[in-house]
């Protein structure tokens, strides 16, 4: 028969476990927060057993945090076993975890300027524990007395925790995304894909005697228009996005770096269809894209979660302070589902999106991340035995010998041939899901890459051709092309007025780009000159390039011609593209005239750039460096 020391531990232990019932509770209602603010498209079994996971997770932490404060209640107090003890260490347990939850965002509204908002949610936590500690003393108190109820604390916590599960899952396969409007079920659909760092040079179209085989982007661009001269503003993921997304040049939109944020007073065209009444939705790739970046402005459904299994997972926030310790204290690379996914799974995403969208029209972005380095083998038998992400980990150690660059070479080869297998797979549930007649698809890359030309090594540094000229194919149902060939020079920037000049809407105000399918109709004929930025490392705070590109589409517009201005040495560099298409011999010492001309309208575009480095946090910058963009 157990004694009163034993029973008196017995009731310290079961004071301790009643924090897995205030967890339980703090855990579903982070669910209804989910519920509420994810912008991601589960089906309901997906959304429940993200609730059960954010309620498990929940009761987990309660549970520690109730055995830690009840174990240091007991040694630093006078013990005395009844129910006041555990009504102090209920309270303290729901201070706890409203703290964990709250004071994080007292943090975020202080950085934002929202001081009475900081206030509250510094003092929310105090009123849950006195809520906590005057209604845990009165029921305690009546089990203390003998009145305890048939069902315990905890065992009442689950089943209330379990249907609010089943609420939060229903409400949010079932809430509506996106505002209404004006858009009409015969209205035009938009389908566009992104390819990261693919270069130009490698999609079999543009260079059947060396490049990788593309059958479907192939295939895709004859049943369209394909552009032949078609160049990002720079050779970075976030900025180029920026671009393609707002019509304007990174130094226009702010979006100078990954890193940077893209401010919401720009409209992007998600934002204008949406306001138009379409469905929009974006599935992306890689941490570059991610909603931190502010491109899902406009998109109702942004689908950047990449943790396998249970979609949504990182959303919790004792996931996200795990996964920010991991990306801070670990080698990220080592954990790729942090930093990217691969393009079956976007595409799994995608299309079941596509198929369950109802009868609105749709705007649907889709984001490959493949080409970009680390190069996959993707189980290939035939690929070098190579370590792309051992290489990138100890790229200080790397001497890129011939060997070597060759084999990464046909690494990056393989990961382009991949991604246009499953650019295939997408096209051709487009057309089962029987949306291709329907559909606007436009297809392009947001820079190239540089596979040792110049001495950049597999990376999209400088803004040399293999960098900045991109592939891009357009087709538009309905429309009847003149030609099916476009040589003209065109700009990432112009695909917003393409879009809406497609959909017959009006332009975006303040956007620089032209809409393109003129030029398939032989309505226009000039080459649009670009002005362009890059950087000669991965450094934020120096290298930065500014250029200008022209292209030649007639007689009248002379040579095709690339100029850039290195800032840290003053230099200038002037090629002429035709007659020197690899950018081997520099004509600026021979021109002086043309490069004072031509450095003068560069630095005009470019002023207003600035060279401060984003303000990142740990993680972000861990991500980054990961990936190549940052040192």
């Amino acid at each position: 028969m157990a004694g009163p020391g034993t029973r008196m531990n017995m009731a310290w232990l079961r004071d301790a476990a009643r924090g897995i019932g205030l967890g339980l509770w703090a855990g579903a209602l982070e669910g209804s927060v989910i519920a509420a603010t994810i912008d991601l498209d589960p089906a309901f079994g997906s959304a429940l057993l993200l609730m059960l996971c954010s309620t498990v997770l929940g009761a987990l932490l309660g549970a520690g945090l109730g055995l830690l404060l009840a174990f240091l209640l007991r040694i630093t107090t006078r013990w005395h076993g009844d129910y006041s003890f555990g009504t102090r260490v209920m309270s303290l347990v729901a201070l706890a975890l409203a703290a964990f939850h709250f004071w994080p965002l007292a943090w975020v509204f202080l950085h934002t300027q929202k001081p009475a908002a900081s206030v509250a949610a510094v003092l929310l936590p105090l009123g849950f524990a006195g809520i906590t500690f005057f209604n845990a003393r009165y029921w305690l108190r009546k089990a203390w007395l003998g009145y305890e109820p048939r069902l315990g604390w905890n065992g009442f916590a689950a089943v209330v925790a379990l249907a609010l599960c089943l609420v939060n899952a229903t409400w949010l396969v079932n809430r509506s995304h996106g505002a209404h409007g004006i858009a009409l079920e015969s209205d035009s659909n938009v389908l566009l894909v992104t390819i990261d760092t693919l270069r130009r040079d490698h999609v079999g179209i543009y260079d059947e005697e060396q490049a990788v085989p593309t059958p479907n982007f192939d295939a895709f661009a004859r049943q369209g228009v394909l552009f032949k001269d078609a160049v990002t503003p720079m050779p970075e993921t976030g900025p180029a996005h920026a671009s393609l997304f707002t019509g304007l040049h990174p130094v226009r939109h702010g979006v100078l770096s990954n890193g940077h944020v893209l401010a919401a007073g720009y409209t992007t065209l998600a934002e204008r269809l949406a306001d138009e009444g379409y469905a929009t939705a974006a599935f992306v790739s890689s941490f570059a894209v991610d909603s931190r970046t502010g491109l899902d402005q406009g998109f109702q459904i942004y689908d950047d979660d990449f943790f396998p299994a249970i979609h949504g997972f990182a959303e919790i926030r004792l996931v996200r302070l795990a996964l920010r310790v991991i990306m801070r204290f670990w080698d990220p690379l080592k954990v790729p589902f942090l930093l990217e996914r691969g393009a079956i799974e976007t595409n799994r995403h995608a299309i079941s999106w596509l198929a369950a969208r109802g009868d609105r029209p749709f705007f649907c972005w889709v984001h490959y991340f493949e080409p970009h380095a680390p190069y996959e083998t993707h189980g290939s038998s035939s690929a070098p035995p190579v370590d792309h992400r051992y290489i990138l980990a100890h790229e200080d150690q790397v001497d890129y010998t011939p060997g070597l660059v060759a084999s990464l070479r046909e690494l990056y080869a393989g990961e382009v041939g991949y991604v246009d297998q499953r650019l295939g797979d997408l096209l051709n549930a487009l057309d089962e899901l029987g949306l291709d007649q329907d559909t606007m698809v436009i297809v392009t890359a947001d820079h190239g890459e540089m596979l040792g030309e110049h001495g950049y090594y597999f990376n999209h540094h400088g803004i040399y051709d293999q960098a900045v000229r991109v592939p891009l194919a357009i087709r538009a149902p309905g429309t009847r092309p003149a030609t099916r060939e476009v040589d003209a020079q065109v700009r990432l920037m112009d695909i917003p007025a393409t879009v809406l000049k497609y959909l017959n809407m009006d332009p975006m105000k303040h956007a620089e780009g032209v809409e393109l399918l003129g030029y398939a109709q032989n309505l226009r004929h000039r080459s649009l000159a670009a002005t362009l930025m890059g950087r000669k490392t991965a450094s934020l705070e120096r290298g930065t390039l500014y250029g200008l590109r022209t292209g030649r589409a007639s007689a009248d517009q002379g040579n095709a011609l690339k100029y850039f201005y290195d800032q840290d040495d003053g230099s200038d560099h002037l090629f002429d593209l035709e007659a020197d298409p690899h950018e081997l011999r520099d004509l600026a010492p021979k021109q002086p005239e043309l490069v004072e001309k031509s450095r003068r309208i560069a630095l005009h575009e470019a002023q207003g750039a600035s060279g401060k480095a984003p303000e990142l946090d740990s993680s972000t910058r861990e991500g980054l460096k990961a990936l190549g963009y940052i040192d």
